[in-house]
């Protein structure tokens, strides 16, 4: 950085004043913050309660402040990385100059799917492994498809593995009773809370519990980044609905209408903090 300096007397010219300030602004302000959870750089990024940083989500009702955008990706929580929080922030692409940009409503979207089916496997100690998407942070609800009798007597539990298989670490699970008489029936629990996950990562949909139906399997290879435990060569019927959008900055406003930025050019980003 050059900025310029003055001794006494030398006389102050606005050309001078503005250079200096507009190279202060480029630099921008960037501390050190603990990671909440994984994000990418130049993400918007907000603190909570804990004092960590995490993917901002206009529509959170509990809307935690925007402090800045990460200069520095984190793959997990507790670890320390650089948020600018001031001044130009560079490095987008496709922005419009002149625009101001908000905080945008996370959306909860299928990341994963396989829907081909041409037989049935019971639900009770089955599974299918998959693999994240680019981006996922957490994943809200999970579905498989069903045939069931009736009337089905029994409840069913979803639960999210890590790995491959029934071997791994449970991170959730949800219970609940499939509808009766159903074919090609999708059943889908939500997590009590949003599952915390890694992106491109491989998990497992674990079923437990028996009813009078079955879980649609396709009895050949169709989904690449996974198999059954039937065969590794099938894959059963499955849904898994993850939060995206996390980060994100857009030129309309989101829920909560929380200003970050002015745009300078097509890559930079003038921080708002707040507005």
């Amino acid at each position: 950085m050059s900025l310029k300096t003055w001794i006494a007397g030398e006389k102050l010219t606005a050309a001078d004043l503005n250079a200096n300030f507009v190279e202060v602004l480029a630099l921008g302000i960037s501390p050190d913050f603990n990671s909440g959870e994984a994000f990418a750089v130049n993400k918007a990024i907000i603190v909570k309660s804990d004092s960590k940083v995490y993917l901002s989500d206009a529509s959170d009702s509990g809307l935690s402040k925007f402090v800045g955008f990460s200069k520095e990706a984190a793959t997990g929580a507790d670890e320390s990385k650089t948020i600018q929080i001031a001044g130009v922030v560079t490095g987008f692409s496709g922005l419009t100059a002149g625009s101001y940009y908000y905080l945008q409503d996370a959306v909860i979207a299928i990341d994963q799917n396989q829907e081909s089916q041409n037989g049935g496997e019971s639900t009770n100690n089955n599974w299918q492994s998959f693999k994240t998407g680019v981006g996922v942070t957490t994943i809200s609800k999970i579905g498989v498809m069903m045939d069931t009798g009736s009337p089905v007597l029994n409840d069913v539990t979803i639960t999210l593995r890590e790995g491959t298989g029934t071997g791994g670490t449970s991170l959730g699970s949800k219970t609940g009773r499939p509808s009766s008489g159903q074919s090609s029936y999708w059943f889908e629990l939500t997590f009590d809370t949003p599952i915390t996950v890694s992106a491109e990562t491989t998990y497992t949909i674990h079923l437990t519990g028996s009813i009078n139906g079955n879980w649609r399997i396709q009895r050949s290879n169709v989904y690449a980044d996974g198999r059954s435990s039937v065969n590794s060569s099938y894959d059963f019927t499955f849904r898994v609905y993850a939060k995206s959008g996390l980060g994100d900055i857009g030129d309309t406003p989101g829920t909560n209408s929380v200003k970050v930025g002015l745009a300078t050019s097509a890559t930079e980003l003038l921080i708002i903090n707040g507005g």
